[in-house]
């Protein structure tokens, strides 16, 4: 249209009568928008106040926003605007285009920080562009550059930092040029003031992210990790994140400071504190707890047992406790899980979906399976049990835990769930087959 304009020699007067009227009299989307283009393309210096109005709908500000920019306007607060009612891929868009020009805007980037994100986007592994953003936009690293800085600020710093240090090299701790800066001025308040559990597990997170070997080797969890990580990529990463001014130096400082901090006796009272809080203290609080607990040296396993057995079903205990290295202390887990399970009545093929509402569910048996397998355990109930599920997923971790198992050992409970189980789960039923093929004639 521009091109069409400019060819036929259309002056910029004659067309802005006709933008006047389109601004007073449009009623429909489309013709707004050709009058909103029209005011960037002749210059309408006198609509500029219909602009702003305009770009107060959600429909509109964008373009709005596109053409007051060509007018050398400030747009900061309408762009904030809309990021305050914006999902989290506009609004990270909207930030990363106003975080340039928020130097003198206190107001704006004290915002961004406080509430840039949303619940959802601090709980998922997808929000992490979006933390990274709005640390950039709110200008982290300078909030942390005060020696007093307040509680609440130390909170969120600690909550950005946690959750770029967990995620992916392209949208975590990565993806923040001020990353290193950041960090370096949160330990430094946290060597005096580390006395939450999320401060201490904000430490705990950057030694991991440092891969610490003694926080590393201390961890279950961690060592099972990193031992399925291929060696060529432990490699690169280090080489990346150097490049990105990771040095050893700065590292080697970072790890000191944290490790500092765990081995102080606050540390091992604010994990025992936690735990022994477990009906008031929120899973996060729990589960940082239970993560930093073998780094201080505390061994949470039996409390964790005694809360299972007045909480049977509760499948993050069941998650908790089977991640020992202690055979014992697993197959005591196993063998508690498969008194939850009531024997099947001959002919009964009910799949355990439909079993009452406190039973053990796909999570629970998957991770039993999955210790069974690890620990060289074989439990006859649960194995018939999972074979039951109404998920190929779950029915794949018994199927496995069978074909380790001599024949002789399976079990009658199982043979029979092999021989009654429903084909609901189609691609579960080649596995059925073949596990029935392995049976002595007259078995199956």
């Amino acid at each position: 249209m521009l091109d069409g304009m400019i060819a036929r020699r259309v002056r910029a007067s004659s067309v802005r009568p006709i933008v006047r009227w389109l601004l007073d009299r449009a009623v429909h989307g489309e013709v707004i928008d050709l009058a909103i283009f029209l005011v960037g393309a002749v210059r309408y210096h006198d609509a500029i106040d219909d602009l702003y109005a305009l770009g107060r709908h959600q429909a509109f500000w964008g373009l709005t926003a596109w053409v007051l920019d060509r007018f050398g306007e400030d747009t900061v607060d309408l762009r904030w605007a809309r990021a305050a009612s914006a999902g989290g891929i506009e609004r990270r868009r909207i930030l990363e285009r106003i975080a340039p020009r928020l130097s003198d805007r206190s107001d704006v980037r004290d915002w961004v920080l406080r509430r840039g994100r949303s619940f959802d986007d601090v709980r998922s592994q997808a929000g992490a562009d979006l933390t990274a953003v709005c640390a950039v936009a709110g200008d982290l690293a300078d909030v942390l550059a005060p020696i007093d800085v307040g509680d609440d600020l130390l909170d969120i710093a600690c909550s950005y930092l946690a959750h770029l240090l967990r995620n992916h090299p392209t949208d975590g701790i990565e993806a923040y040029p001020d990353g290193i800066l950041a960090v370096d001025r949160l330990i430094g308040h946290l060597l005096d003031r580390c006395d939450t559990i999320t401060r201490l597990g904000c430490v705990y997170t950057l030694l991991v992210w440092l891969e610490e070997p003694s926080v590393v080797a201390a961890s279950v969890r961690l060592r099972r990790t990193s031992s399925r990580l291929p060696a060529e990529e432990l490699a690169s990463r280090w080489e990346r994140r150097e490049s990105l001014g990771w040095t050893v130096e700065i590292r080697d400082a970072l790890a000191d400071d944290g490790l500092r901090i765990l081995r102080r006796p606050a540390a091992s009272n604010l994990v025992r504190t936690t735990f022994a809080q477990h009906e008031t203290a929120g899973y996060a609080d729990l589960d940082l707890a239970w993560q930093i607990a073998p780094t201080v040296v505390i061994d949470l396993w039996p409390e964790a047992f005694r809360l299972l057995q007045g909480s049977p079903f509760n499948w993050t205990l069941f998650r908790w406790l089977l991640e020992t290295d202690d055979a014992a202390r697993a197959e005591q887990v196993i063998q508690f899980a498969a008194r939850l399970v009531p024997p099947r009545a001959p002919g009964d093929t009910t799949m355990f979906t439909s079993a009452p509402r406190h039973a053990l569910g796909f999570t629970a048996v998957i991770d039993l399976m999955d210790a069974m397998h690890r620990h060289g355990i074989y439990n006859e109930r649960l194995v018939a049990y999972g074979l039951y599920a109404d998920d190929t997923v779950v029915r794949d971790w018994p199927a496995g835990v069978l074909e380790k198992r001599p024949l002789d050992l399976w079990g009658d409970e199982v043979i029979v769930a092999l021989r009654t189980t429903p084909a609901s789960c189609g691609c579960f039923e080649p596995t059925r087959q073949r596990l029935l093929a392995m049976l002595p004639e007259g078995l199956t």
